[in-house]
């Protein structure tokens, strides 16, 4: 499968990159994972996870986040300045039975996060387990679709994303934003999406998705 030209990883990145590969060798063998089944589990393509094994594609905070829950480590083990990351992935922080407290991993819009981490109301839902991040909705983009600027999002790193008519944040490979969009299937090579900020469906190729993760719960700023 052909792959897009990738500009040359800073020498911090490289550093990560490095970091990461040998993170790999050592939890494949703990773990009993292959590329593939580590694929799976983080819900993106063998070659896009290929390329951020082998330090051609980048090392974002979410993709850090979601890799390092897979493979059972701190994401600070990859990237040092993440080191306040670990205390706050999943229902660890909570603050009551109705909020949590959780880090935020990334923007609709691509640009750094002013906040670490995030309250986010889960009233209603039944208990919810496994490792959770936020994400910053900081455009208008969403407004017509009842998700104002300065809301956060509650995404679930564990639960299989592929579910029929439910909301999803992905991001593109060379992509920082994150896009909201509902989930309406998948062939073999690509899925259907519709993006809640132009209601129109989209066919993105697998190997074009850097990650995928399924919205649990969305507050809206006060």
């Amino acid at each position: 499968m052909s792959t897009t030209t990738k500009r040359p990883l800073t020498p911090e990145e490289r550093a990560k990159a490095l970091r990461l590969s040998a993170l790999w060798q050592k939890q494949k063998r703990i773990l009993d994972l292959s590329q593939e089944k580590l694929s799976q589990l983080l819900g993106i393509s063998q070659p896009t996870l290929s390329q951020y094994l082998n330090g051609v594609i980048p090392l974002n905070t979410d993709f850090i986040v979601l890799i390092s829950s897979a493979l059972q480590i701190s994401p600070s083990l990859i990237d040092p300045e993440l080191a306040k990351i670990k205390t706050l992935l999943g229902i660890r922080s909570q603050i009551s039975p109705q909020q949590l407290i959780t880090a935020v991993i990334g923007t609709t819009s691509g640009k750094r996060s002013t906040m670490i981490s995030a309250s986010i109301e889960v009233a209603g839902h039944k208990k919810l387990e496994g490792n959770f991040c936020a994400l910053a909705v900081d455009t208008a983009d969403y407004e017509k679709s009842g998700i104002p600027k300065g809301s956060m999002v509650l995404l679930d790193m564990n639960q299989d994303p592929f579910q029929m008519k439910r909301t999803v944040a992905y991001r593109l490979v060379d992509h920082s934003q994150f896009v909201l969009a509902q989930y309406c299937g998948r062939t073999t090579r690509s899925l259907k999406v519709i993006p809640q900020n132009s209601r129109e469906e989209l066919l993105l190729p697998t190997s074009s998705i850097a990650a995928i993760h399924l919205v649990q719960a969305i507050t809206h700023p006060a």
